[in-house]
């Protein structure tokens, strides 16, 4: 039986693909994920599997196509950041899967002030009550935000002024697609915003931007 590839796609433009990741997918049999990823691959010679985001029904169909033919599982950004990749390896086992890297989100946003991120607390907001050590947050001078829904917006507002600090504020909303926006806000202005669920909030110590 074949490996499970697993294929970052970046951000959701073709442009941000990788060479490695657009000739697996176009070798496989089956591709699966969402809608918006699989328009990125022209020519594929597989069949195209729309999963959307449910993480269930994208294991099950990995599991029944894996004995038909080569399966390429397309996500978004890079495989090892927040992805569906995790469930995946964990279903089947990492000796099960190969992993094709892709550019994350979280890349673009910090190359979008020219600053490095290896250094930066990074904080998913997806969930209703993000687990986050406030204190350790607070002596962090870089802070990425993935929001991913309405709420997160309330639990961001909330979270800045917690933490306190010096900081810059930078909105980056669905960023490498046509609508991007990169912006740069306050605190006391963030709560009241209409953001989309593919943004990334950056709170940066001011003394980096400045």
């Amino acid at each position: 039986m074949d490996k499970i590839t697993i294929v970052g796609c970046g951000p959701g433009d073709a442009k941000f693909m990788t060479q490695a990741g657009v000739t697996a997918a176009s070798q496989a049999d089956f591709l699966i994920g969402n809608k918006r990823l699989l328009e990125l691959i022209n020519g594929a010679k597989g069949e195209k599997i729309d999963t959307g985001v449910n993480i269930e029904k994208t294991v099950e169909c990995i599991g029944r196509k894996r004995k038909e033919g080569k399966v390429a599982l397309l996500v978004s950004g890079d495989p090892g950041l927040f992805s569906i990749s995790r469930q995946v390896t964990q279903k089947f086992g990492y000796k099960a899967c190969h992993v094709i890297p892709g550019i994350s989100s979280i890349q673009l946003a910090f190359a979008k002030l020219g600053i490095s991120w290896d250094d930066a607390l990074i904080i998913s907001a997806h969930a209703a009550d993000p687990e986050v050590d406030e204190a350790l947050a607070a002596q962090n001078r870089k802070i990425a935000v993935l929001l991913g829904r309405n709420e997160s917006v309330k639990w961001i507002d909330g979270f800045i002024k917690r933490i306190g600090g010096d900081r810059g504020l930078f909105v980056c909303e669905n960023l490498g697609l046509e609508n991007e926006r990169f912006f740069e806000t306050t605190a006391d202005k963030i709560g009241a915003l209409d953001l989309a669920s593919r943004t990334i909030v950056l709170l940066i110590d001011k003394e980096l931007v400045n």
